[in-house]
């Protein structure tokens, strides 16, 4: 039963840090695509700025509309990245955890390997005092 709970307990970690990872990747993309959208949304103002003398009000507006559209996916960016920081710093509490109650059930087993060679030793040294049983 200890063996069994001892090896739920690093299957627990061991999936809790491969969600970990998981998220911090997801973190690292979404930051990276908001910085992207962030670019092409100043080179639209950069080109915008560049046009405006010659460009027309249709131009201008089409422009205007990619912009709007950038900022909704940019803010869409940061909120997933919001969440997705929650959520590390939700699973990297549960990994500790976890890790606190691996290394709980580690130091039961030691004890328990302790006792159980006491025990044994003990009836070692018992048994031979003992008359032969007929």
């Amino acid at each position: 039963a200890v063996v069994s709970t001892q090896s739920t307990g690093d299957s627990r970690v061991s999936i809790l840090e491969k969600q970990l990872e998981y998220m911090r990747r997801l973190v690292h993309n979404a930051e990276q695509e908001r910085v992207k959208a962030t670019e092409r949304m100043c080179a639209i103002e950069q080109e915008k700025e560049n046009q405006v003398g010659r460009s027309t009000q249709t131009e201008l507006e089409r422009q205007n509309k990619k912009i709007a559209d950038l900022e909704m996916e940019c803010y869409k960016l940061n909120t997933a990245h919001n969440l997705a920081e929650n959520k590390i710093q939700q699973l990297e509490g549960e990994l500790q955890n976890e890790r606190q109650n691996h290394e709980k059930l580690m130091e039961q087993t030691e004890q328990l390997a302790r006792v159980t060679e006491e025990n044994k030793n003990l009836m070692l040294s018992i048994t031979p005092s003992l008359p032969p049983q007929q």
